[in-house]
C-alpha cells in the first residue's frame, strides 16, 4: 500500500525500487531509501502482502546500474536501463564535441561552424549512415567512430575547405612572404577566410603547415589556440596564386 491506502500490485519478491517506479519513473530515479511499516528499509528489501510503503527521495539521485541486478518488474528494469543509457550519450556527445572541436580548431575552423552548417551535417550523416547529429556524435564518444576518421571526411588531405595556396611552380611566385621559411604548406583558414589586403598572420598548425587567419579572427582569440605558435605573414603582392571565393563570405 501507499501512504494514502492505494493499493499497488507488484510481483512476488519486488523491492521498494519497483515500488517506487510503478508509482512514477521520477519517484524510482530519486529513490534512495524506503519506509516499509515505519521503518527504514533498504532498496533490496523484499516487499510482502500488506506492507505500507513509503518512499525516501533525493534530488540528487541517480540510479545506478547494480539496481538492476535486484529489481524484479520489467517496468523498473525498462525506466533505469533508459536513464542510463542517457547518461552516457550526454557524456558521449560532450566527449566527441570536445574532441571534434580541437581537431577542427587544428583546420582553422571550429565544431560549432562545422555542425551548423546543415549541408556538411547531413554529407557527414549520409556518409557514415547515422540519423541524427547526436547520433553520429555519440558514434564518436564510444569510439565507433574516430573524430580525425570524421573530419578527414570533411576536408581530406585539408584540401576542401582550407584550401592551399601552394598552387603554381615556385617559378610563379608565393603568396606569402614569411621571414626566415621557405617551402612550408601554406592554408587559408576556412573561419575567416582571409582576401588580398587583408591584415593576416599565420598559426603553425602541428602536421599541416601554417593556416593563415585574419589578425582578428575570433578564433585566434580562443584559449585553445596557443599564442606562441602564432607568426607574422604578409601577402606577397607580385606573386600569382589561385583560391576559392564561397558565396556569402566577404569580398
Amino acid at each position: 500500500f501507499t501512504p494514502n491506502g492505494d493499493v499497488v500490485e507488484l510481483p512476488s519478491e519486488s523491492t521498494p525500487l519497483d515500488f517506487a517506479y510503478s508509482v512514477h519513473s521520477e519517484l524510482g530515479n530519486r529513490c534512495v531509501g524506503a519506509k516499509i511499516n515505519g521503518r527504514i528499509a533498504h532498496l533490496k528489501h523484499h516487499l510482502q502482502n500488506g506492507d505500507k510503503v513509503e518512499i525516501i527521495t533525493n534530488s540528487t539521485q541517480e540510479p545506478h546500474k547494480d539496481w538492476l541486478s535486484f529489481v524484479k518488474t520489467s517496468r523498473a528494469r525498462t525506466r533505469i536501463g533508459a536513464y542510463l543509457r542517457k547518461k552516457d550519450s550526454e557524456k558521449a556527445i560532450t566527449h566527441a564535441t570536445l574532441l571534434l572541436d580541437k581537431e577542427l580548431r587544428e583546420r582553422g575552423t571550429t565544431f560549432n561552424e562545422v555542425f551548423e552548417d546543415q549541408a556538411l551535417v547531413k554529407k557527414l550523416l549520409e556518409k557514415f549512415k547515422e540519423r541524427t547529429t547526436d547520433d553520429l556524435l555519440i558514434a564518436v564518444g564510444f569510439g565507433r567512430l574516430t573524430h580525425r576518421k570524421l573530419v578527414n571526411a570533411l576536408y581530406p588531405e585539408d584540401k576542401a575547405d582550407e584550401e592551399p595556396l601552394k598552387q603554381r611552380p615556385p617559378s610563379k611566385g608565393e603568396p606569402f612572404r614569411i621571414a626566415g621559411i621557405n617551402d612550408m604548406m601554406i592554408k587559408i583558414a576556412r573561419c575567416c577566410s582571409p582576401l588580398p589586403g587583408d591584415d593576416v598572420i599565420g598559426y603553425i598548425s602541428t602536421g599541416r603547415g601554417i593556416v593563415v587567419h585574419r589578425r582578428d579572427c575570433s578564433n585566434l582569440k580562443s584559449s585553445r589556440m596557443n599564442p606562441d605558435k602564432l607568426i607574422e605573414v604578409v601577402w606577397d603582392t607580385k606573386a600569382e596564386y589561385a583560391t576559392t571565393v564561397r558565396s556569402g563570405f566577404r569580398w
